[in-house]
């Protein structure tokens, strides 16, 4: 499961998903939220004839910053790695950069955009960002990163909770769950959570009691999500048992081996009015703990 709860001050660049904090962010703020899914036709920056692109969001001085994809030219984000910021101006922008990581030298600035946050609202709405060469001034030919951008209220942002679970299936002798998947433990199952460290019979199990405990009315049954993010026409990706292929993990394609498939799933819901005051007094207790933690610093420093 997939929460939008989370600080966002800074980040690294292994950061994968950053969001904001429900006391960092005033009441009359929206909220931008970028799914990163893929970047295609990215710049060769490596004498190896490839790059090792990640993307980089910037608004005012918040920053978050993508996993890095190792030697790909058309990479994709799998799932689709979310960020989010607050902001009070409507004429705000977000700042999008795309990187080749380097190991021992600065980071390649491959080319970058900027997303007009007065052009989006709480439809969530997919975009093909043309990326600029930053020395030129001129488009990057064909370069472009995939995204879906929402801008919302405060308050819609922090009433919602988003579940993920994979769904499984295997060859035996044709694809279907006639003949459920076995976990590691050797119980049978068709699914799992996002990590595969719960498999289950359904997807409702997937999700964990205290999460369901907070879940309120259905925004938004399962669905397939990542169609277009790594994964088949169907959604599907593949692998010779549940724990992908040793060497390439799960493959977008069949191949010889490829006696298991899986596809991702997601449902969202309200949170109920007692989610709502926990989380709030989660945030609270975690504002205490750091003011407690600065007040020690200072005792310290005196």
């Amino acid at each position: 499961m997939a929460s939008w709860f989370g600080g966002l001050d800074s980040a690294s660049k292994q950061a994968g998903s950053r969001h904001v904090a429900l006391r960092n962010v005033p009441e009359e703020a929206n909220i931008v939220r970028i799914k990163l899914h893929s970047a295609e036709k990215v710049p060769v920056a490596d004498l190896n004839g490839t790059s090792d692109p990640y993307v980089k969001f910037t608004l005012g001085e918040k920053v978050g910053i993508s996993t890095t994809v190792p030697k790909n030219l058309n990479p994709h984000w799998l799932p689709a790695e979310s960020f989010s910021f607050f902001f009070l101006d409507d004429d705000d922008a977000v700042t999008i950069e795309l990187y080749d990581a380097d190991r021992f030298n600065a980071d390649d600035r491959l080319g970058a955009s900027i997303i007009m946050l007065s052009d989006y609202n709480e439809d969530e709405t997919p975009v093909a960002l043309d990326i600029v060469d930053p020395e030129t001034g001129l488009p990057v030919e064909g370069c472009k990163i995939h995204l879906d951008i929402t801008v919302m209220p405060r308050d819609k942002f922090f009433h919602e909770l988003e579940f993920l679970c994979w769904e499984y299936e295997r060859l035996n002798p044709h694809w279907g769950t006639n003949f459920l998947m076995t976990d590691p433990e050797g119980g049978k199952c068709a699914y799992s959570n996002y990590d595969s460290s719960k498999f289950v019979m359904n997807p409702d199990e997937s999700v964990a009691e205290d999460e369901l405990e907070v879940a309120g009315d259905i925004i938004k049954h399962w669905h397939v999500v990542n169609s277009l993010t790594g994964s088949d026409d169907n959604g599907y990706q593949y692998a010779p048992d549940l724990n992908g292929n040793i060497f390439t993990g799960w493959s977008v394609q069949p191949g010889p081996l490829s006696y298991v498939r899986r596809r991702l799933w997601r449902k969202v819901v309200k949170m109920n009015a007692d989610g709502k005051e926990e989380a709030a007094a989660a945030e609270g207790e975690a504002a205490t703990a750091e003011a407690a933690e600065g007040d020690k610093i200072e005792d310290k420093e005196a």
